[in-house]
């Protein structure tokens, strides 16, 4: 029997040695974009009330989407063009454990760029940094349950397009928040970028549960239905032998 623990650390060292080419590109949709998104709004963003507080959480969500939405549906397909997940499916590892791993390592990751976004959107919003014990909470459920959409993305889409539907979807993570007042009966409120920034302002500037608590529960709903899907799509053993089996494509005899 195979240590957990010992196998869980050295997917962690795997897919932190896999994040090194992934860096700049880390570096852009975590820190970049989202910086780029807040500086274009300075000047129309509320300056006062209690909506400077959504500009505020804004700040990290839009950091925490490119990591998900931007990066790990294109090194999930990364890992399936090059063989690499057929690779680790053979060996005597558990999927979850590498699923896990991945979401450490790309978590902390983007760590940088979410405190360099909230900063940032707290200068652009005219509002100080207040802490609550609730962000410690609420910014990771926020980023597992992003981080189970830019998985399910990069796993349901082909090969060499993973890349282009990350794009698509962090477009639509962008307009849900937008488009949320004004869509009857509130449908695009229940997007998880929409929840996790509502959710942020209610922590930054605290005057109760509000939309918290449901926004909390919906998340973890959010987050627990997409890594059982993730996990259920995940190519695992059967694929990897039926690969192993079948061997290279032949090619006809001249």
């Amino acid at each position: 029997m195979t240590d957990r623990r010992g196998t869980f650390a050295h997917l962690v060292a795997l897919s932190a040695l896999s994040l090194r080419g992934s860096l700049f590109g880390l570096a852009v949709n975590s820190v970049a974009i989202p910086i780029t998104l807040l500086a274009v709004t300075h000047g129309i963003a509320p300056s006062q009330g209690s909506a400077r507080f959504t500009v505020l959480a804004a700040g990290p969500v839009l950091a925490l989407a490119g990591t998900t939405l931007l990066t790990l549906p294109g090194v999930v397909g990364r890992m399936r063009s090059t063989g690499q997940l057929t690779f680790l499916a053979a060996l005597p590892i558990d999927r979850t454990a590498l699923i896990g791993a991945l979401i450490a390592v790309y978590g902390l990751a983007s760590v940088p760029g979410a405190v360099l976004s909230a900063a940032f959107a707290a200068r652009v919003a005219g509002v100080g940094l207040a802490w609550n014990m609730w962000l410690v909470v609420l910014a990771p459920l926020s980023f597992v349950t992003l981080a189970a959409i830019g998985l399910l993305v990069g796993l349901l889409a082909r090969d060499g397009a993973a890349t282009m539907a990350g794009n698509l979807a962090y477009v639509a993570a962008l307009a849900a928040p937008l488009a949320a007042p004004s869509v009857p009966h509130g449908l695009f409120a229940l997007a998880p970028t929409s929840l996790a920034i509502h959710a942020g302002a209610d922590a930054f500037h605290w005057t109760g549960w509000g939309d918290l608590l449901p926004a909390l529960v919906l998340m973890l709903v959010y987050s627990t239905v997409g890594l059982v899907l993730v996990a259920r799509l995940w190519p695992w053993r059967v694929e990897a032998r039926r690969d192993l089996v079948a061997g290279p494509p032949s090619t006809p005899a001249p």
